[in-house]
């Protein structure tokens, strides 16, 4: 089962290695142009498809080889990703602070950088705590008239 690698068997796995980060690269293209409408099936299905076309292919040559890899890293990308599209709203959040909980979170393809469950609150408000901002977004139209001081005392500022 296992052999002393050679310099032909390491380019030869490398190369079908590259070809199938690029056919899941390309999948992602593909399900981005795909229509709305599809938005349901549609990374099920270029997985469905992928898969048929590896079979499809007589990999004798090398360029079946990269083919059949392409096609191979589509659908093992597409299929990755419809399993986490199914997962992530069955299964909570987990605690990230206990080890079991950080690895249940990243199996199911939640946040594993939070230390609890996921914030929910917006990016800016998040960006004015992590900055300790004594300023507040207001949703104005000019600079002037968004920021807006949350202690009535403290002035904006540039006055």
């Amino acid at each position: 089962m296992f052999k002393k690698p050679s310099q032909k068997t390491v380019v030869n796995s490398a190369t079908k290695i590259g070809a199938g980060i690029a056919g899941a690269k390309l999948s992602d293209g593909v399900a981005a142009i795909m229509p709305e409408s599809t938005k349901s099936y549609k990374k099920g299905a270029i997985a469905a498809a992928a898969l048929v076309g590896a079979a499809c292919i007589d990999a004798k040559t090398t360029a079946g080889e990269v083919a059949q890899a392409a096609l191979v890293g589509m659908a093992v990308k597409q299929g990755t990703d419809a399993v986490t599209d199914l997962l992530v709203p069955a299964i909570d959040p987990q605690d990230n602070s206990k080890t079991s909980g950080k690895f249940i979170n990243a199996v199911v393809g939640h946040n594993t950088t939070a230390s609890t469950p996921a914030d929910t609150s917006t990016a800016t408000s998040r960006l004015n705590r992590s900055l300790n901002s004594p300023y507040t977004w207001n949703g104005g139209n000019t600079p002037v008239e968004r920021v807006t001081p949350v202690l009535a005392n403290k002035a904006p500022l540039g006055v």
